[in-house]
């Protein structure tokens, strides 16, 4: 009668576990990646849809009711606009500022209860987030505190004149993605463990042929 090798069973196990393991994580990455980018570009998508549909809208309509105003003087007189741009940032919103911006730096209405566009220390551009790899996108977004900031251009006879900036918290992207990530996160752990308890289960059938001769 031969012995088995002790080893024999200990390679076995580390070889299944390795492999869950690789793939586990292949599956975490392939989604995370998938879901930061679609999630992130939605509520890019909606907050610019916000600021397309209504504040630019009713800027444009401003400059309309006021022909023989400056642009910028008619935007900033509008209360519409001011009442709008006010009601962009309140607590339930995504934004922690807003604002018209002309192209001299002046900012012609503004919502800024916390002042951030004094300080652009904490700001970054919101195509930037999007841009990069899932794994930066996550450290931003969960080791830093930065505000991603979403501009368009106004523009008047086909040339710009002004800017239209709108700034989203990170926490505010936290709390959308989190839920899902810690979903992904637990159902990764459960294949894991699923394919650790497998190599457990299934060791001894594999290994059966070398405990006779």
């Amino acid at each position: 009668v031969i012995r088995r090798d002790p080893s024999v069973r200990t390679r076995h196990l580390v070889v299944i576990v390795v492999l869950t393991t690789l793939v586990s994580a292949a599956l975490l990455s392939f989604s995370t990646a998938r879901y930061l980018n679609g999630a992130i570009s939605a509520r890019g998508e909606t907050v610019e849809k916000l600021l397309l549909d209504q504040i630019y809208w009713f800027s444009q309509e401003s400059i309309n009711a006021r022909p023989r105003e400056a642009a910028g003087t008619s935007i900033s007189l509008d209360e519409s606009v001011r009442s709008l741009v006010k009601a962009s940032t309140t607590q339930k919103s995504d934004l922690a500022y807003c604002a018209i911006i002309a192209l001299d730096g002046q900012v012609l209405v503004a919502s800024d209860e916390r002042n951030l566009l004094q300080d652009r220390s904490r700001i970054r551009p919101f195509n930037d987030l999007l841009r990069a790899r899932w794994f930066v996108q996550l450290q931003q977004l969960y080791l830093g505190d930065s505000i991603y900031e979403i501009t368009i251009p106004m523009r008047l006879s086909g040339k710009p004149f002004a800017t239209l900036v709108a700034g989203i918290p990170g926490e505010r992207f936290r709390s959308h993605l989190s839920p899902t990530l810690k979903l992904s996160l637990i159902f990764t752990l459960i294949v894991l463990v699923i394919g650790i308890l497998t190599a457990l289960t299934s060791s001894n059938a594999v290994l059966s042929p070398l405990r006779e001769v």
